[in-house]
């Protein structure tokens, strides 16, 4: 064969080689809970690339070869990964075990990918329709060894230290903050880590005040419904929630929303304890919450989630509006430009309705809707506070959660904010209104407690 021909079938034996293992190299596999596929993609050389959809994707020059690496999440067990969370008593052992899996999985991805390189090597032999065998083997032997030497090559460049340095696509942007608040903060963490028990004692001594307290009087209210807003992720504000149920027999909660942080399937795990509580809980999605959340508290029997509906409870009506950020896996919230007859529609919705009690998210839109019900609760701005507005009274539980994890931003004690509402039933209008609002906030460094009521009836 002439070194013209020995190079064009070298060429084809090799563009079989590689189209091959781009068809069949990606692979399933699963750690614990967590199933991934792993593959090669030729159009991203010298990069590895961790996608986690529907929240994007975090990408790094590792190496400097031009394979490129691509390890996706394609689900999670979720029942399983709870059993493991719960069960797990050496965080070390964990890390250990899933890394002994991850090397077992490389080393036969790699078998696999040799394994790839022949038969592409023997297809490519096929295409030139050699009329020996021997044929066959040397192109299926060649492509295993140029596929080995780029595999050693990629192995012996490979630099972890990339991911120092990520770029990060989708609702993942949001990360690098993350990233710094770590490296800004690390002193706070470590601190942090030294007070949890501290911490939790405070909460606990917190939680033993509520059940010490007086009743606060019935300021001529028949009914008590909780308003808490924001709480991302806090541990403690569902066993806030829970004391304040009983201690004050609270009829129903209302959420106004941000019960996550990035409304990932593993965030919904936190909200476990809701079935717990004794009365309905009514959720109104925020711009941190997303499908998977929504799904997730669903479930639950005593877990009522509105949007744009209406739910009846003990008489009072309630109109609950999502956010429309909720409706999608990203941070960034919904503008007003997106949805321009948002509000107008809403009105529209609500001029046919009788309603007791709006809930939405956002305080803007709390604001537009003053005048269609009594009382219109919101969240979102963290920060608790009462207004009376054409006749309605606005209502910011702030946030309950103590604003989750940016509080290690900033050196204050953040409290915990909840609001305790009182209804009376006006029989001259048909109609519950609120007679008065107890404001409460827990500072959980400070051991400090505080409420304040605001009355709201004529």
């Amino acid at each position: 064969m002439g070194y013209t021909k020995s190079v064009f079938a070298a060429v084809i034996i090799l563009m079989a080689v590689f189209a091959v293992i781009w068809v069949l190299s990606p692979m399933e596999f699963s750690i614990e809970a967590l199933q991934f596929q792993i593959g090669i993609d030729y159009l991203k050389p010298g990069v590895t690339e961790i996608s986690i959809p529907p929240l994007g994707s975090i990408t790094a020059v590792t190496h400097k070869t031009p394979l490129g690496i691509t390890l996706t999440l394609t689900s999670i067990d979720i029942d399983a990964l709870g059993r493991i969370i719960a069960d797990a008593t050496d965080q070390n052992q964990l890390i250990l075990l899933v890394q002994e899996k991850l090397a077992e999985t490389l080393r036969w991805y790699v078998l696999r990918i040799l394994g790839l390189a022949f038969l592409g090597g023997v297809l490519g032999a096929l295409v030139l329709r050699f009329d020996r065998w021997e044929a066959y083997c040397r192109a299926g032997v060649g492509g295993l060894l140029v596929v080995a030497l780029l595999m050693v090559m990629t192995r012996a460049t490979y630099r972890v230290e990339g991911f120092h340095s990520p770029t990060f696509n989708g609702a993942l942007e949001a990360a690098p903050w993350m990233v710094s608040l770590a490296e800004k903060a690390v002193a706070q963490v470590q601190e942090l880590n030294r007070q949890i028990p501290v911490v939790a004692g405070n909460l606990y001594s917190m939680l033993e005040q509520i059940d010490k307290l007086e009743p606060v009087g019935d300021a001529e209210g028949n009914v008590k419904v909780l308003h808490v807003s924001d709480i991302h992720n806090h541990p403690a504000a569902l066993d806030l929630i829970k004391q304040m149920v009983e201690k004050y027999h609270v009829s129903f909660v209302v959420d106004t929303g941000d019960l996550s942080d990035y409304g990932t399937v593993l965030e919904g795990l936190l909200t476990q304890e809701l079935p717990q509580l004794s009365v309905p809980y009514v959720f109104i999605p925020g711009n941190h919450d997303s499908p998977a959340i929504v799904e997730a508290l669903e479930k639950y029997e005593n877990v009522i989630v509105l949007n744009e509906e209406v739910v009846e409870i003990d008489g009072i009506r309630i109109f609950g509006v999502a956010d429309p950020a909720a409706e999608g896996h990203y941070l960034i919230s919904a503008s007003e430009e997106k949805y321009p007859n948002h509000t107008e529609d809403l009105k529209q919705v609500l001029s046919t309705l009788q309603v007791d009690i709006i809930a939405v998210h956002r305080p803007k839109l709390a604001h537009n809707l003053a005048g269609f019900a009594p009382v219109i609760l919101h969240g979102h701005d963290h920060s608790s506070k009462v207004t009376v507005s054409k006749g309605s009274a606005v209502i910011d539980a702030g946030t309950t959660g103590g604003a989750g994890l940016r509080r290690l931003q900033v050196s204050d004690d953040v409290p915990l904010t909840l609001a305790l509402l009182h209804l009376r039933y006006d029989e001259a209008e048909a109609a519950w209104q609120p007679a008065a609002v107890d404001m409460f906030s827990f500072y959980e460094r400070n051991r400090k407690l505080s409420v304040e009521r605001v009355l709201l009836s004529n």
